[in-house]
């Protein structure tokens, strides 16, 4: 096409050209009307207090950092405090004290004389041996009491029968680790095998001096009519003394757990509709509408205000084509000339930075007050 037969087709009057001005019309208000729309958006802090309301002219969708560490915080609340119970404890205390008993008694027999008598240091060093194999210590009472029961297998089947006893629940070395409210998880294992349980009722877990106090318990329920008082109580000093706690926290593998149970939890996603009202002028601005202030500005930024920029240039082609047909067939001077029609685009271009400089938050306002008024 030759430079001529361009001028002549952008000449006054020709069709092309007025095409051309209806379409960059378009272009332009499109433009500016998404300029409005996107510039408009204010940015405020927590605890403002806005000076107009602000709706959301696009959808957008923005991860809600507050509502995320929440739900992190609430898995890791979540995670109950993690023990390490050794189930093996009463078999093996038991195993041990029949083993040093039998051991005792065999350097008993071995030791006496002809008229059963075991020299003084003798009896102190199996009692001591016996004391080193049970780890364990008992005061000089006990001592005496044992050393003159001879290691008997009663004294054997009463201790063994109180470690039972004592040792029927979990022990910890205090209540301090527990929770107030909530269960635990109790981890145990055999062979290489590791048994997860949870355990609701804390009461069903004894301290060390719960633990004795529940062997004295059983001690005057069940023993107070066996007339070997002295045995019943060197036993029980045994069975206190051999049980230790088998139920520990383990804090690292609890750590542990909590930091897998936050990295678990997905990020929130807030989805926001378009023409939600983000903030209501005179009403201080919360953390969570400052973090969504804070989403759409992003968005409008991005993409978005592409998608806005073809919803407003659909919409001035419409609004120029319908202006054009309304004008033709109500107001009886307009004639559908090129001109007037390049007119009537120019004065919608300059309507619309005029329209801008409104504070439509505060024209909003007004409206909802006249609804008010009126309803009363």
């Amino acid at each position: 096409m030759s430079f001529a037969a361009i001028r002549s087709s952008l000449a006054p009057g020709a069709s092309l050209r007025t095409a051309l001005v209806l379409v960059l019309t378009s272009m332009g208000a499109a433009g500016l009307l998404t300029d409005v729309s996107l510039s408009r958006i204010p940015s405020y802090a927590p605890g403002e207090v806005p000076a107009q309301d602000v709706v959301a002219p696009i959808p957008y969708r923005y991860l809600d950092d507050g509502a995320t560490r929440w739900a992190q915080e609430e898995a890791v609340r979540a995670v109950p405090p993690i023990f390490r119970y050794e189930t093996d404890q009463v078999q093996r205390r038991e195993i041990q004290l029949s083993a040093a008993f039998v051991t005792a008694r065999g350097r008993l027999q071995e030791a006496a004389d002809a008229r059963g008598r075991v020299p003084l240091e003798t009896q102190q060093a199996i009692l001591h041996d016996l004391e080193e194999t049970l780890q364990i210590q008992l005061d000089v009472q006990d001592r005496a009491i044992l050393l003159a029961d001879g290691f008997s297998r009663e004294t054997e089947a009463l201790t063994t029968e109180l470690i039972a006893v004592g040792g029927r629940y979990p022990i910890v070395e205090s209540r301090d680790p527990l929770p107030q409210d909530g269960p635990i998880l109790l981890l145990s294992g055999a062979g290489g095998m590791t048994e997860e349980r949870r355990l609701e009722d804390l009461s069903r877990l004894r301290t060390v001096e719960e633990t004795g106090q529940a062997i004295g318990l059983y001690v005057m329920e069940r023993l107070s009519a066996v007339p070997e008082v002295q045995r019943v109580k060197v036993a029980a000093a045994l069975a206190r003394r051999a049980l230790q706690a088998d139920c520990r926290y383990d804090a690292e593998e609890h750590q542990r757990r909590q930091e897998a149970a936050r990295l678990s939890v997905a990020p929130v996603e807030v989805d926001v509709p378009r023409g939600k009202r983000i903030v209501r002028v005179g009403d201080p601005v919360t953390p969570s509408q400052a973090a969504e202030l804070s989403a759409l500005q992003a968005n409008t930024s991005g993409s978005d205000g592409g998608w806005m920029f073809l919803t407003h240039l659909a919409f001035s082609g419409i609004l120029i084509t319908s202006l054009s047909h309304f004008a033709r067939s109500t107001i009886r001077k307009f004639a559908p000339r090129p001109q007037d029609l390049e007119a009537m685009a120019l004065a919608l271009l300059l309507t619309i930075p005029a329209a801008g400089t409104l504070d439509l938050g505060e024209l909003q306002l007004t409206v909802e007050q006249l609804a008010v008024k009126k309803k009363k």
